[in-house]
């Protein structure tokens, strides 16, 4: 598809929306839905137990690295002034703050 019949296309399908209109909703829509809720037929999901704790133990675990990685950036850096090719560089790929693995 060249640039001219893709953007006949697009206006095609742009034009084919002008006589678009609203689908109205049922009127007793609310009143089914409060009906609904009031029966209380939402269902209850059993989920099994070790699902529900390796959910908690990833919430830990995030958690955790959160409050390490605040903990790390909120005290000064105890390293010596880079010179102009450690400051370049760190300018030029990011910051190097990462701790090495």
């Amino acid at each position: 598809m060249n640039q001219l019949q893709k953007e006949k296309w697009v206006e095609e399908t742009l034009e084919s929306l002008n006589d678009i209109q609203r689908v109205p909703a049922p009127v007793d829509l609310f009143e089914r839905a409060m009906q609904r809720a009031a029966q209380g037929s939402a269902r209850i999901v059993r989920m099994p137990v070790a699902q529900v704790w390796s959910a908690a133990a990833c919430a830990l675990v995030l958690v955790v690295a959160n409050l390490f990685m605040c903990l790390d950036f909120a005290r000064p850096s105890q390293k010596a002034a880079p010179n102009a090719k450690e400051m370049f560089v760190q300018e030029y790929f990011g910051t190097n703050d990462a701790l090495p693995f």
